[in-house]
């Protein structure tokens, strides 16, 4: 992390382990991403990486990613394991954006959450493309307006391996201009 606008770096904290090898509720988290609240507070996005959870997982930190709380389900954000991108779009509204699946480990639907109280809860989303879709990432280009970039696509091959575990191969990347107006929208 950095308090001087990435001119020096520290390393902060992470999620907590059972080092005797016991299970802990951090176990399977990876690929996360972290979006400060307006409170000062840190809020991480965790990919679960397991087969058996379409959830992603959450975690908090009130005193700037030094320790951890332990990681919990998000109910609302039903995606498979996989990396997804958050970021605060303004000061009431922050972005959550990964493929949206609640019934299998498939990735697909590429989705972007709104949630208007610092990701306590997610009561909006919209669909940016409904095929196979993957890893996503944002940046805040205007006003309430961000581009939402991702893996999508599908040739019936497989470029990450030849297994049933991965039949949803990505082709190309995409580029999504998305307003909060749009995303509010009900048309």
């Amino acid at each position: 992390y950095s308090d001087d606008l990435g001119v020096t770096w520290k390393l902060g904290g992470g999620l907590r382990y059972d080092f005797d090898g016991g299970p802990s509720p951090n176990d399977l988290s990876n690929e996360n991403q972290v979006v400060e609240l307006s409170n000062g507070d840190l809020y991480m996005s965790i990919r679960i990486n397991s087969g058996d959870v379409n959830n992603r997982g959450a975690s908090w930190s009130t005193d700037g990613g030094i320790t951890w709380s332990d990681m919990v389900l998000v109910p609302e954000l039903t995606t498979p394991a996989v990396h997804g991108s958050i970021i605060r779009l303004n000061d009431d509204v922050i972005l959550f954006a990964a493929p949206n699946n609640r019934f299998d480990k498939l990735r697909r639907g590429l989705t972007v959450w709104v949630s208007y109280d610092d990701a306590q809860t997610w009561t909006t989303q919209r669909t940016l493309f409904f095929g196979w879709s993957a890893y996503s990432d944002m940046t805040v280009v205007g006003p309430d307006t961000v581009l939402v970039t991702y893996n999508r696509g599908f040739t019936g091959g497989n470029i990450i391996s030849n297994t049933a575990s991965f039949p949803d191969a990505r082709t190309e990347a995409a580029l999504a201009r998305v307003n909060l107006k749009w995303l509010e929208s009900t048309d």
